[in-house]
């Protein structure tokens, strides 16, 4: 995998979530941050290959739980597609057997949603600095 290095610009995240409250608090927090900035939401995983290469998000925060294409399924497609973008899976659903359905499709990161905003953050900048983040087991 290759590693990201964002110094001079600032980190583009893309939320795919189909709540629109958490995404939109998600969008206003991250354009808070000094080295991030939202480039996009999506409420559905449908096209997300399609839509991370005309977005070109370095991250990709991704619900595992929408209607529409299942996520794995479309982050496996992403991730075939383009390995540039890294996906942190942003989801309530904490299960080993899933977590790691999810790194074998491609994700970078593994995010409870009931975490600390700022510890999604830190995830953020830890994945695009190289680092796969996982949940304690």
């Amino acid at each position: 995998m290759p590693v990201l290095m964002k110094t001079a610009t600032r980190l583009k995240i893309l939320c795919v979530d189909d709540s629109p409250q958490l995404t939109a608090a998600f969008v206003k927090l991250i354009a808070l941050q000094p080295d991030m900035e939202p480039v996009g939401v999506l409420h559905r995983a449908d096209g997300l290959a399609a839509e991370a290469a005309r977005r070109r998000p370095d991250i990709v925060l991704l619900d595992l739980t929408m209607d529409g294409q299942d996520p794995l399924s479309a982050l496996a497609d992403m991730a075939k597609a383009d390995d540039r973008a890294r996906v942190i899976v942003f989801t309530g659903v904490s299960d080993d057997k899933i977590i790691d359905q999810a790194m074998e499709a491609g994700a970078w990161g593994y995010v409870d949603k009931t975490q600390d905003p700022g510890q999604v953050l830190d995830a953020i900048r830890r994945v695009a600095a190289g680092e796969v983040v996982l949940p304690r087991r």
